[in-house]
């Protein structure tokens, strides 16, 4: 009875004290500060001569393209993919998605895979993409870069004929 009721001064003191500190925090934080917005969407990696080069992923002017688009990029897909045996036989099949670098000059380099789907069906796909021949490069501000850019390959077993004959 004779003790000061503290819930009123501890509340009004607990808000003074959130106020002052999401005012320092505001204060003291510092935002992110970017040069130029090409290079906060971009990628930096060591090339073989050690220089640094900028890798896009998709702020840029014009992706590359594979010569023909994207029908002579399935075409071609098509006509270069060999089925692993093992995984044929096993009846192994999905969606590989490998990523690689088009670099200024359109060749294609830096490949891996980023959905695994089996090692055999994984390495057919870092093939077939390090097989392909140049592309045509990426544009941004009409000069030719480095773009990162990912592509799934779909291995699909072809539908047995006995599937067919018992319906």
């Amino acid at each position: 009875m004779k003790k000061e009721k503290t819930f009123s001064r501890q509340y009004h003191r607990t808000c003074v004290l959130l106020a002052m500190s999401m005012l320092a925090a505001m204060t003291f934080a510092h935002p992110r500060i970017s040069i130029e917005q090409e290079k906060a969407d971009c990628h930096v990696f060591a090339t073989d001569t050690l220089e640094r080069e900028m890798v896009y992923r998709d702020v840029i002017d014009q992706m590359p393209q594979f010569p023909g688009g994207f029908p002579a990029l399935a075409s071609w897909l098509g006509e270069n993919m060999t089925y692993p045996p093992t995984c044929y036989s096993e009846g192994i099949e999905g969606r590989v998605v490998v990523e690689f670098i088009v670099d200024k000059s359109g060749a294609v380099r830096d490949a891996k895979v980023l959905k695994s789907v089996h090692p055999e069906l994984d390495a057919e796909a870092l093939r077939l993409v390090m097989a392909m021949p140049r592309w045509n490069p990426g544009q941004h501000k009409g000069q030719a870069v480095n773009v990162r850019y990912s592509i799934p390959l779909s291995f699909k077993l072809p539908e047995s004929d006995e599937a067919e004959t018992s319906e």
